[in-house]
C-alpha cells in the first residue's frame, strides 16, 4: 500500500523530469540566441572592406511539409595588403524558412557578382582571415528563438518549480 507522501513524491519527481526536456530546449535556444547576439556585438568593431563576390548560391531544400533556404557565397578581399578568401555570409548559419532573408541576400550577392561591383564585408582586424558579409542580428530569427526560450523554457521551468513546490509540502 502506497502512502500519501510517496505518491506525492513520485508525482513531484515525474513533473520535474517531464519539465526537464522543455527547459533544456528553452536553454539551448537561449544559448544559440545569446551567441548570435554576442557575435554581432563583437563584429561591430570589425572594419568594412570591399570584397569581390566569386560565388553566390541559394540552396533550396524541399521537405514533405516545408521548404528551407540557405544563401551561400564565396568572396575575396584584401586587408592590410594581404589577400583573403571568405565564405561566411552571416552569423546565423544553416537553412531556414523564417522570413525572406536568404532569398534577399542571394539576390544582392548575385547582382554584385554579375555586375562585378564590390560588396562590403566586415573583417576582424585582430584576425583578418575572419570575415562576414552580413553582421547584423536577424530580428525574425531572434524573435523565433526567443519564442522557444519563453514558451518551452517557461513551461519546463514552471513544471520543474511546480514539482519542487509540490514535493516540499
Amino acid at each position: 500500500m502506497r502512502t500519501r507522501g510517496t505518491g506525492r513524491a513520485a508525482g513531484s519527481l515525474f513533473l520535474i523530469l517531464f519539465g526537464l526536456p522543455f527547459a533544456a530546449v528553452g536553454v539551448t535556444m537561449g544559448v544559440v540566441l545569446a551567441r548570435s547576439i554576442a557575435a554581432t556585438v563583437r563584429a561591430q568593431g570589425w572594419i568594412e572592406t570591399p570584397a569581390a563576390i566569386v560565388r553566390a548560391d541559394l540552396e533550396v531544400n524541399r521537405g514533405s511539409d516545408s521548404t528551407t533556404y540557405r544563401a551561400t557565397a564565396a568572396y575575396r578581399y584584401t586587408f592590410d595588403g594581404r589577400s583573403f578568401e571568405g565564405d561566411r555570409v552571416s552569423f546565423s548559419s544553416g537553412a531556414d524558412n523564417v522570413g525572406s532573408f536568404h532569398q534577399r541576400v542571394h539576390d544582392e550577392l548575385a547582382e554584385a557578382r554579375d555586375s562585378g561591383r564590390p560588396f562590403r564585408c566586415y573583417v576582424n582586424p585582430a584576425n583578418p582571415a575572419e570575415s562576414v558579409l552580413y553582421r547584423g542580428v536577424r530580428v525574425e530569427m531572434a524573435l523565433f528563438f526567443l519564442l522557444f526560450v519563453l514558451v518551452f523554457g517557461g513551461a519546463g521551468l514552471g513544471m520543474m518549480i511546480g514539482g519542487c513546490v509540490a514535493g516540499s509540502r
